[in-house]
């Protein structure tokens, strides 16, 4: 075993330790959505939306000396291609955007019931065809203490600041897990929450049922539209409800695929004086698949987990 196994593994036993299942120190992922195109809400031109999304991650855990506490270094990238089309006029306006993020989490066991958790990051999110500015740059991050109340349950409470519904918006956060034989609950409020049930030969398949809010916002250039309008802000935000399913090919890699409904579809636009032009689409159809890279884990538990 190298030494950079160990160092994982270690860091595994302590989540472990933290009332938590090694699993969900996820270290690198790839994942992509595609979102075919719907009509507009309350318009008659007969435009069209459509976007899909792409992204890959990594981090980098480290054990302090004192083993109650984890720090992750994290960094990520996204990339968001959407276009509007007019199959009447036979047009298509197509646009991309960037994400560039670092995310440091911060993981500390006071005592064997209480955990506290706490994540920023610092995130350059446009299209960048303009010089870099500071409407390019935003922040996000949440902070939750979590207690284990007994072998099956945790619950927990924090602040998440996030643009997960397409513009910066500061929350209170509430997460409840139950974990018991083969089934799992995972809620964690406003953003997400989670069902499944484990089955098949050791476990490795995992059936489920997920809703989930996610959005972003983008500072755009004027250059992204076929427009003389000077836009400035790309905003947009969907929640995504329905089935998924994953099974773990080995050890330490897990693939998950996902579809269903994806609703309250938001897409705005802001221009330079201020303006915003809203262009809210119907609900439609969605398609997830991404692959996850796990540390190895002698077990399953549950974790007091906080994520964005």
């Amino acid at each position: 075993m190298t030494k950079s196994i160990k160092h994982i593994a270690s860091i595994s036993l302590l989540l472990l330790c933290f009332q938590g299942r090694a699993q969900d120190l996820k270290l690198a992922g790839l994942e992509y959505l595609s979102y075919p195109k719907v009509k507009f809400k309350d318009d008659a031109g007969g435009n069209k939306a459509a976007f899909s999304e792409a992204g890959a991650f990594v981090s980098f855990p480290k054990m302090l000396q004192d083993k109650k506490t984890i720090l992750v270094n994290g960094l990520q990238y996204g990339i968001v291609e959407t276009a509007i089309y007019n199959d009447d006029l036979s047009s298509k306006n197509e646009m991309t955007f960037h994400k560039i993020s670092y995310s440091f989490t911060y993981i500390h066991r006071f005592n064997e019931k209480w955990t506290f958790i706490g994540r920023l990051s610092p995130t350059l999110a446009s299209d960048f065809k303009d010089k870099l500015s500071w409407h390019d740059f935003i922040v996000q991050g949440n902070a939750m203490v979590t207690k284990k109340f007994n072998d099956n349950v945790i619950g927990g409470a924090g602040l998440i600041y996030t643009m997960r519904f397409g513009k910066p918006l500061l929350f209170p956060s509430i997460q409840y897990q139950y974990k018991k034989d083969r089934h799992a609950l995972n809620i964690y409020l406003p953003i997400f929450a989670n069902y499944v049930y484990q089955t098949g030969p050791e476990n490795k398949i995992g059936l489920g049922f997920r809703a989930a809010v996610n959005g972003a916002n983008f500072n755009a250039s004027s250059k992204s539209f076929s427009s003389d309008t000077e836009m400035d802000r790309f905003n947009y935000a969907r929640a995504n409800i329905g089935p998924f399913v994953n099974y773990q090919l080995t050890k330490t890699l897990l693939i998950e695929a996902s579809g269903g409904i994806s609703t309250m579809r938001m897409y705005q636009f802001e221009d330079l004086a201020g303006s915003k032009h809203k262009f809210d689409s119907e609900s439609g159809g969605f398609f997830n698949i991404g692959i996850i890279l796990l540390p190895p884990s002698p077990k399953k538990q549950l974790t007091p987990e906080a994520q964005e």
